[in-house]
């Protein structure tokens, strides 16, 4: 699954993603969690790419009222055709979601041990995500989106099933081409090689989401023994 993010470099990352500079400046993110407001990539009506803020966790827009609760972070890509939830996002408001890594989570002996996840070369990339407009309590309207998850590569099957879609270039490109999308999410459900991945203990300050530094990327040495299982 995918519940914490970074976006750490977020000019380059933006600027890689869309193919220019961004109009708007947005501050380095080293725990992106739901609930917050961050940059998300959509398609225009004349099929340019902007930047739009949203908040992370997806409400569907057939909702009258955003409840309490932060909404769905995650959807899983096999079943997000088919699912009354996702399928309308699916066909017409597809986005990616920038980021250059994420977090995931093992068990241990000590506690919740987080791990930073990034591409080799610490490369700029895109979740698929799907997004949806809705009013909330105040009704106000608001944009929400979700990351679409998949089975778990060899490295991050270690630590958890499920892991984020993330989008090459060329992918990038197809899953905003109006050609797929009304086709099946299939085509997007092979995860990320484990080859082009990188998997880092990194300090429990960031299991607190308020924490919003780079002390949260700081690497950790795990003493042999402390890895219980895979979540």
């Amino acid at each position: 699954m995918c519940g914490r993010y970074t976006l750490s470099r977020p000019k380059s990352v933006l600027r890689e993603l869309l193919g220019r500079t961004s109009d708007t400046e947005y501050h380095p993110r080293f725990n992106v969690a739901p609930g917050q407001l961050v940059p998300v990539i959509v398609r225009d009506h004349t099929l340019t790419s902007q930047v739009r803020e949203m908040q992370w966790g997806f409400r569907s827009h057939l909702a009258r009222k955003v409840q309490s609760a932060s909404g769905t972070i995650n959807a899983r890509v096999e079943t997000v055709s088919e699912k009354p939830l996702f399928r309308d996002s699916f066909r017409s408001r597809r986005c990616i979601v920038p980021a250059d890594g994420f977090y995931e989570w093992q068990s241990t002996a000590s506690g919740r041990q987080p791990y930073f996840v990034q591409l080799d070369n610490h490369a700029a990339f895109g979740f698929a995500g799907l997004w949806s407009q809705s009013l909330n309590q105040t009704g106000k309207l608001i944009y929400t989106f979700t990351i679409l998850t998949t089975r778990a590569n060899t490295l991050l099957s270690t630590l958890h099933r499920r892991m984020p879609v993330i989008l090459n270039d060329k992918d990038r490109q197809a899953w905003f081409n109006a050609e797929v999308q009304a086709g099946r999410s299939n085509a997007f459900d092979k995860p990320y090689p484990s080859s082009r991945m990188t998997m880092t203990p990194v300090s429990k300050v960031v299991n607190k989401a308020h924490n919003d530094s780079n002390d949260c990327l700081q690497t950790v040495t795990i003493r042999e023994g402390f890895r219980l299982f895979a979540l």
